[in-house]
């Protein structure tokens, strides 16, 4: 069966050679996919400690996005989750279904609004019409 492969390779600061091989994370059948790239829109990422925003998100490097018949997707253990869309902003991943809204690896999809971050906090609107704020690791903060 012919399958995408996602690998890592850990980079010393001084590489001599380059004798250091991918450790494979996952992997997806050619036949479910249409397109296949990291939250950059490539299909190579190349990050440090100081490339994310938010500490607390260690979903980011590893997360592969899937498209698939106008859906998109999120590769995790072989298995994708699909979505109506998919946006990426400042290595955050915004995600909506069924016209709700939620941030990959920080909140469940339930806003009705959801705004992007800013010093740290995303503004929000639940159906019943609380709003408020939403911290970097999702904690909810109401008016």
């Amino acid at each position: 069966m012919n399958k995408y492969v996602v690998t890592e390779r850990i980079l010393p600061f001084r590489l001599h050679n380059d004798t250091i091989k991918a450790k494979p994370i996952d992997s997806i059948s050619i036949d479910k996919v249409n397109e296949i790239y990291f939250p950059n829109c490539q299909t190579t990422l190349t990050y440090d400690e100081n490339t994310f925003i938010f500490d607390d998100i260690k979903y980011y490097p590893h997360t592969v996005i899937i498209e698939k018949d106008n859906l998109f997707g999120i590769l995790k253990n072989g298995n994708i989750t699909f979505y109506d869309n998919i946006s990426v902003k400042n290595f955050i991943i915004k995600l909506e279904k069924d016209h709700h809204f939620g941030y990959f690896g920080i909140t469940k999809i339930k806003y009705k609004v959801l705004e992007k971050y800013r010093f740290n906090l995303a503004r929000f609107t639940l159906d019943n019409g609380k709003s408020g704020y939403i911290d970097e690791i999702g904690n909810e903060y109401y008016d």
